[in-house]
């Protein structure tokens, strides 16, 4: 692997586990956070339960696999959550989008009032980096004969 691809790599997952866990911590502790991001969850249609889980559970999952990113613990397990998450953020951005709600934050609890076109566009591209990570990892020294017969 070139030296520069591993930085790439190093850097990337370094930012966005510092990203979740700044987020993760802000969703669960402060509470303006805590309203924007209710906001949103309001917003999905999603039912009762589902939205009480969202709200009390993905603060604390961000936290850790945040963590996990930072420290490297099971890279490939925790770059897959991550990009899960990062999925469901483009998502949810975009259904925000399209709902109309263009000048309201983002609630991603980063402190920042960013705009949804914004934060969709920064979600998008941590989502490519992360993706790129992870096809890295997963099929990294791997010769084309290899990936053809797994």
């Amino acid at each position: 692997m070139s030296r520069s691809i591993h930085l790439a790599i190093s850097l990337t997952q370094r930012v966005v586990g510092v990203l979740l866990i700044y987020s993760g911590v802000a969703k669960t502790v402060l509470p303006e956070a805590r309203c924007g991001f209710g906001a949103v969850v309001r917003s999905l249609n999603l039912p009762d339960s589902m939205r009480a889980v969202l709200q009390s559970g993905l603060g604390p999952l961000e936290v850790a696999v945040g963590i996990c990113l930072l420290v490297g613990f099971l890279r490939k397990v925790h770059l897959s959550v991550s990009v899960c998450l990062m999925a469901a953020f483009v998502g949810a951005t975009a259904m925000q989008s399209a709902s109309g709600f263009q000048d309201r934050a983002c609630g991603c609890g980063l402190g920042i009032a960013v705009s949804v076109g914004a934060a969709l566009v920064r979600n998008s591209i941590l989502l490519a980096l992360l993706c790129g990570c992870l096809l890295h990892e997963f099929w990294a020294g791997r010769s084309p004969v290899q990936l053809s017969g797994s």
